[in-house]
């Protein structure tokens, strides 16, 4: 490696700034996820790399290099690779390569997604993916400190001590479980193609089952995991079964 892997980050992050556009509504990223690839010729320079910019400590510091002032607060989806070996002779000369996920709607999605709830009691039982974005929470409307409404949550479970008049059976039963996920907890984002899991930064944790086996994987803010058919899903104590259907 001739740059050391903080060189590598400022790079890239230099770079990015050369993305930011001006326009009427201010400053803003318009790319909706980055390919990151880092050129690791050794399995040394890959596990100095891992040490120094894994475990999304890369993913985090262009979330956070590409909020406010810099720009409109923007949270692509960042997707690291190793090169081991390339004839391309920028990325010998930088050592990285970016890539910009090209914009998609999830309009054009071949298949369609579905999240079913498991356990816990929602605003539905199943649910078609639609959105470019997808918000989970506790509650529909998430308040901030003026009063006015934060977000809203496309999929919620209610807290039935909110909840005003007679509360249901069922929600009365999945209450514990219901008061388990955060006001906002998660979101499903649709970027290249494919929908992607983040948690944000609920107190309970979001995890994922692949195909509803093996070992939990946690979920964070800034790498998103790839939603595969029958993927379990937990947001706190509540679960979702993701089901994906090919369109014909």
């Amino acid at each position: 490696m001739k740059f050391e892997p903080l060189e590598i980050k400022n790079a890239i992050l230099k770079e990015l700034n050369l993305e930011i556009i001006s326009d009427a509504k201010g400053r803003r990223f318009p790319h909706p996820g980055i390919e990151v690839q880092l050129l690791a010729l050794e399995e040394s320079d890959q596990n100095k790399l891992l040490s120094a910019l894994g475990d999304n400590i890369l993913q985090g510091e262009i979330h956070r290099h590409l909020t406010e002032p810099r720009c409109l607060k923007a949270t692509p989806l960042v997707e690291i690779g190793f090169v081991e070996e390339t004839e391309d002779a920028q990325m010998k000369k930088k050592e990285f390569l970016l890539r910009y996920i090209a914009k998609t709607t999830a309009a054009a999605a071949d298949a369609e997604v579905f999240l079913e709830i498991q356990e816990g009691y929602a605003n539905r039982k199943q649910m078609k993916l639609v959105h470019d974005e997808t918000f989970i929470g506790r509650c529909q409307n998430v308040a901030n400190r003026r009063g006015g409404v934060e977000r809203v949550n496309d999929l919620y479970f209610p807290d039935a001590r909110e909840v005003r008049g007679k509360i249901p059976k069922a929600l009365k039963a999945a209450e514990n479980i219901n008061i388990s996920v955060s006001r906002v907890h998660a979101h499903i984002k649709y970027a290249g193609g494919s929908y992607y899991l983040f948690d944000d930064g609920s107190s309970r944790g979001t995890t994922i089952l692949p195909a509803g086996r093996g070992k939990s994987e946690s979920i964070d803010r800034f790498s998103g995991k790839k939603l595969s058919n029958n993927d379990l899903i937990s947001f706190g104590e509540a679960r979702v079964k993701v089901r994906i259907v090919k369109k014909s």
